[in-house]
């Protein structure tokens, strides 16, 4: 699952110290009572009703459950407290890539879940998001998996050090030499590359090559973009790929 808080980059949940223990399966299509009218004239058998052709949609909550991992208890607190705390008042969209749903809303509420002690201590705990307008979720969201990567010297390009499904936001740290993506060909060219701290579309820079990789047990065609400075970079900057 990948959370994009405001205007942040998307991350996997991972990217915050947490694994996603269990999500509900939303279709967003429950319609609200006020499009279903019923009248029940008394000397008429059965009811005059009207349903409109396609029902307006109710609100809903969505429930997860993230599990946190850690020697130490005390850390876990903080972290569980910073995340929750980073969510409230802003717009929040989720991708569960798992589910195939992306979903627009706020965080609602949180409840705290079960410890376990073991190696490590184990910490469970639910969020709901209140998702107002169905109309701007997708329910029908496709994952395609997206492989990305960045190093520090001339090793091969290849070494990917992450996947993630579009769009994706590459973090690259200061000193990068290589930045590298891998895109489904079957989705055609990406439309942007942007560099987000100076707003432009780099795309343009990046070479590319025909690769084939196994994804789920499924060779499959991917077209490689690589890019390499110059000069390292000299300081950290964001590419978001779409």
């Amino acid at each position: 699952m990948r959370i994009k808080i405001a205007d942040n980059p998307t991350y996997g949940i991972d990217y915050y110290g947490f694994y996603l223990a269990k999500s509900q399966s939303e279709m967003g299509c429950d319609p609200k009572d006020s499009s279903i009218v019923i009248t029940d004239f008394p000397e008429v058998d059965g009811d005059t009703f009207y349903i409109p052709p396609m029902p307006s949609r109710k609100s809903f909550d969505y429930d997860i459950s993230l599990s946190f991992f850690d020697d130490n208890l005390n850390s876990a607190n903080k972290k569980i407290s910073e995340f929750y705390n980073s969510l409230f008042g802003q717009p929040i969209t989720i991708y569960n890539d798992y589910k195939g749903v992306k979903l627009v809303g706020r965080i609602k509420s949180y409840k705290a879940g079960e410890f376990y002690r073991n190696e490590k201590d184990v910490v469970l705990f639910d969020l709901t998001f209140y998702i107002p307008r169905p109309q701007d979720c997708d329910f029908n969201y496709s994952a395609t998996k997206i492989y990305y990567g960045v190093n520090y010297d001339n090793s091969s390009p290849l070494n990917f050090s992450s996947q993630i499904a579009p769009p994706i936001d590459i973090v690259i740290p200061a000193g990068t030499t290589n930045v590298m993506f891998a895109w489904d060909s079957s989705l055609g060219n990406p439309t942007s590359v942007m560099y987000n701290e100076l707003g432009y579309n780099v795309k343009d820079i990046f070479s590319t090559s025909q690769i084939a990789l196994t994804v789920d047990g499924v060779e499959t065609e991917y077209t490689l973009f690589l890019y390499t400075p110059a000069i390292p970079f000299s300081k950290q900057v964001t590419y978001s790929i779409k």
